[in-house]
């Protein structure tokens, strides 16, 4: 696993990342190798605090989101092969994001706000 900075490593060794996200990640880590044997993927975001929110949305209002509840990892993907993000987010999206809604995905990628990561979260309730 690589990380985009510093601050970056040390949350995700803090331990402070949900237990059941922490647990998807490392399941992605073992399909990878057989997947896309030697790459290895670069998690760009795990928590922010407010006032990061209310700077990446520029709106001073902006409420904080799963991130700073550390239920959301964010990973790189202009360096992954070719497919591959596409292929992360279905095998993420075979696991329940949340069961009474099952409408609503584990992992965004594609859209809009997610072109150039793969966004995973976990449920509040799950």
């Amino acid at each position: 696993m690589k990380f985009k900075t510093a601050r970056i490593n040390e949350e995700w060794e803090s331990g402070e990342l949900n237990k059941t996200l922490t647990e998807k990640v490392k399941l992605w880590e073992q399909w990878l190798k057989y997947i896309a044997p030697g790459y290895e993927p670069t998690i760009t975001d795990i928590w922010r605090s407010r006032q990061e929110y209310k700077d990446v949305y520029n709106n001073p209002d902006k409420k904080p989101g799963i991130h700073h509840y550390w239920r959301a990892i964010d990973f790189r993907t202009n360096d992954m092969p070719t497919n591959l993000a596409s292929r992360s987010a279905e095998f993420f999206n075979t696991i329940p994001y949340d069961r009474n809604r099952p409408h609503l995905k584990t992992c965004l990628y594609g859209d809009e706000r997610h072109l150039d990561h793969l966004h995973l979260q976990e449920c509040y309730k799950g």
